[in-house]
């Protein structure tokens, strides 16, 4: 704008003066009693008080079920020490047996009496047993026994032996025997003993031929240790032959987990961790009234559960590695099959023992 064009101070005062009145007419047009728009509403700050309850929020799924603890069988947990069958000969049996059969039995016992005495060396006495319980073990259709031949000295000279068989007498008082069931005594100063023994009978399949167990167990300075287990034998068709009811398993005593009056085998629980007390840990070969063995019913797995619950050691993998090597005795697995073996029976047990509605986890 040029000099000439700049309004003086009255033309600014007429301007202003032009503009406030129109600004008032206007507001005359539109209506002087327009109202403003509401103020917004207040808004409530809520402050949760001490005793305030939060609001429940439904679940993304329904809540458990209640666990019922699983009603478990008495069973009965193994002894200390176990043993197949019956020890000691049935007395009532043997008074019950023929005439032909008591002679018998009586002409063993009194061998193996006079072959059972002590023997004195010329330079160090020392008595040697016979590892056996003198007569028969008498049932229904006849007896065990086993006979101990006399001792003698070794043809080398370095210790005794004397021969031992397992032998089945019929009710005609008539020898059965194997070349599987015989064998020696054997005992030498300094260099160990190896000892052969009836351990048990029991007649479980209920034909009146009881099962027998035999034990070999002793120490040799050349292999160590030896300890067979029992071996068990029957009589089928007039001959001794081994007996195996449970396939594959090896059986290390018995006994009536149940109370049911019918006699259960204990099974080797195989390579599996022993207990912190160094006891063997088993399985349960359950008796059925037809002379069969179930391995998987309520009763098993009662004794099983039980097992499970026995405090078990720091490094099971190392449990069942005997320090010294047995002679006879199943060699142990190599680590890593031990591993495998001990990681399936662990699950077992965690699933059994997660039947008692607890974390109980395996001890």
């Amino acid at each position: 704008m040029l000099r000439s064009e700049i309004p003086p101070a009255g033309r600014v005062r007429e301007i202003r003066a032009r503009s406030v009145w129109a600004w008032a007419l206007l507001w005359l047009a539109t209506g002087c009693q327009a109202s403003a728009p509401p103020p917004p509403a207040p808004v409530a700050i809520l402050v949760p008080s001490a005793t305030s309850t939060p609001p429940l929020v439904a679940p993304d799924a329904a809540p458990a079920q209640p666990c019922t603890p699983h009603a478990w069988l008495a069973v009965d947990q193994p002894p200390d020490v176990v043993r197949f069958g019956t020890g000691e000969p049935d007395s009532v049996a043997f008074a019950a047996a023929s005439a032909p059969l008591r002679a018998a039995c009586k002409r063993i016992e009194a061998d193996n009496k006079s072959h059972a005495r002590p023997r004195l060396d010329a330079k160090v006495p020392r008595e040697l047993q016979a590892a056996t319980t003198l007569g028969c073990y008498a049932g229904v259709k006849g007896a065990w026994a086993f006979p101990v031949g006399p001792w003698h000295r070794e043809r080398n000279g370095v210790g005794d032996e004397a021969s031992w068989q397992l032998v089945y007498l019929d009710p005609d008082g008539k020898r059965f025997t194997s070349l599987d069931t015989q064998g020696n005594q054997w005992s030498a100063d300094g260099e160990g003993n190896l000892s052969t023994s009836l351990e048990g009978v029991h007649d479980f399949d209920g034909d009146g031929v009881a099962e027998v167990a035999l034990h070999t167990s002793g120490y040799a300075s050349i292999d160590g240790w030896h300890d067979s287990g029992p071996m068990l034998y029957s009589v089928k068709d007039g001959a001794i032959v081994r007996w195996d009811p449970v396939t594959g398993r090896r059986v290390l005593g018995s006994m009536d987990a149940d109370h049911d009056g019918r006699v259960d085998l204990l099974l080797d629980a195989g390579v599996l961790p022993r207990t912190v007390t160094g006891a063997a840990r088993y399985e349960l070969a359950h008796a059925l009234p037809d002379g069969t063995f179930a391995l998987d019913d309520e009763v098993t797995r009662a004794f099983l559960h039980g097992q499970c619950n026995l405090p078990w050691p720091s490094s099971p993998s190392s449990q069942l590695a005997p320090s010294i090597p047995v002679y006879g005795a199943p060699a142990p697995l190599p680590t890593q099959d031990l591993e495998r073996a001990v990681a399936r029976y662990t699950q077992q047990c965690s699933s059994l023992l997660a039947m008692d509605c607890a974390d109980a986890g395996v001890r």
